[in-house]
C-alpha cells in the first residue's frame, strides 16, 4: 500500500506538473493540508487522473488499490472502483486534442501556403512591372538616340546643302569677274583701235591736204 502511495504522488506530480516535494516543508504524507490540496489540484488538472489519485491517496491503506488493481487501470483505462471515471476516456479526449491540433496545424499550413502564394504572385507581378518600366525606359532611350541621330543627319544635310550654295555662289562670282576681266580687255582693245583709226585719220588727212595743195 505504500508503493501504492508513492506511485499516486507520481502520478499526481505528472498530472499537476508539481512534485510533492514542493508543496510541503516538512513531510508531505504527514500533512493532511497539502495532501488534500494536491489531491483537490490534481483531479481539477484531470478528473479521471485526478479519481485514481485521490484513491491511491486514501488515508486509510485498506481504501487504496492494491498495485495490481492500478496497473490493470492504467492498462486498460477503466476505473478502480465501481462508479470511478474511466481513464480511457481522457485518452479519447486526448485524442479530441490531437485532432483538433492536426486540424489546425493543416489551417495553419494552408493559410501559410495561401500567403506564400499571394507573396509570391506580388513579387511575380512586381518583377513583371519592373522588367515593364525598364522596357520603356529602354524604347523611349532608343526612341531619343534615334532623333539625336536624325537631328544629326539633318544638320549634316543643311551643312552639306549650305556649302553647296556657297561654292555655288563662289563659282558665280568667280565667272563674273572673269566676264568682267573679259569686257574690260574688249573695252581696252576697243580705245586703242579707236586711237589708232584716229591717228591713222590725221595722217590720211594730211597727205590729203598735202596733194591738193
Amino acid at each position: 500500500k505504500d508503493d501504492v502511495w508513492a506511485l499516486g504522488c507520481m502520478l499526481g506530480g505528472a498530472v499537476t506538473g508539481k512534485l510533492v516535494e514542493a508543496r510541503s516543508t516538512g513531510v508531505f504524507a504527514l500533512d493532511p493540508e497539502a495532501v488534500k490540496a494536491f489531491v483537490k489540484e490534481t483531479n481539477a488538472a484531470s478528473a479521471r487522473f485526478g479519481c485514481l489519485v485521490t484513491t491511491m491517496l486514501a488515508k486509510n491503506p485498506m481504501v487504496r488499490p492494491a498495485a495490481q488493481g492500478v496497473e490493470w487501470a492504467l492498462a486498460t483505462g477503466a476505473s478502480v472502483f465501481a462508479g470511478g471515471a474511466a481513464i480511457v476516456e481522457e485518452e479519447e479526449e486526448d485524442e479530441e486534442d490531437e485532432a483538433e491540433a492536426e486540424q489546425r496545424r493543416r489551417a495553419a499550413e494552408a493559410e501559410a501556403a495561401r500567403e506564400r502564394r499571394q507573396r509570391l504572385a506580388a513579387e511575380a507581378e512586381a518583377k513583371a512591372a519592373e522588367e515593364r518600366r525598364q522596357r520603356l525606359a529602354a524604347e523611349a532611350q532608343a526612341a531619343e538616340a534615334e532623333r539625336k541621330l536624325r537631328a544629326a543627319e539633318a544638320a549634316a544635310e543643311e551643312k552639306k546643302r549650305r556649302e553647296a550654295a556657297a561654292a555655288a555662289k563662289a563659282e558665280e562670282e568667280k565667272r563674273r569677274r572673269e566676264a568682267e576681266k573679259i569686257d574690260l580687255s574688249k573695252l581696252a582693245e576697243l580705245r586703242t583701235l579707236r586711237a589708232h583709226s584716229k591717228t591713222l585719220w590725221r595722217v590720211v588727212e594730211g597727205e590729203t591736204n598735202n596733194c591738193v595743195k
